[in-house]
């Protein structure tokens, strides 16, 4: 079975003051397999400060209690700041879509086994 959280779930991140700063949503969850994809946004004025990060791993966290083991995302070949982050997180690249974009650009995939 394959559950999708909508749009409307997903899950805004909040500074401890309270301030909104982005959303993180879970896509293509696949309890038979146990993986599962997420995206996160984070506003301009908040990004290179660190939410992005700590939002993935209470991400993590969470859908490894639910019993998920594989995470993997796609990004956009020359989004650098994604590719860090999620380098960063422990994610490894494990593929290449080609001409995926409406501008001809590939994207890369990128996962990791959680619990290592």
């Amino acid at each position: 079975e394959i559950y999708t959280l909508s749009l409307h779930d997903a899950l805004p991140i909040f500074l401890e003051d309270g301030k909104f700063v982005g959303i993180a949503n879970v896509n293509n969850m696949d309890m038979k397999n146990r993986t599962f994809s997420a995206g996160i946004a984070i506003n301009e004025e908040h990004r290179r400060h660190g939410h992005a990060f700590t939002a993935m791993q209470d991400l993590f966290a969470v859908v490894l209690g639910l019993g998920f083991r594989k995470f993997f995302c796609n990004i956009q070949d020359d989004n650098l700041a994604s590719i860090a982050l999620f380098k960063k997180l422990g994610c490894v690249g494990e593929g290449r879509l080609t001409c995926m974009t409406q501008n001809g650009r590939d994207m890369l995939i990128y996962c990791k086994i959680l619990g290592r």
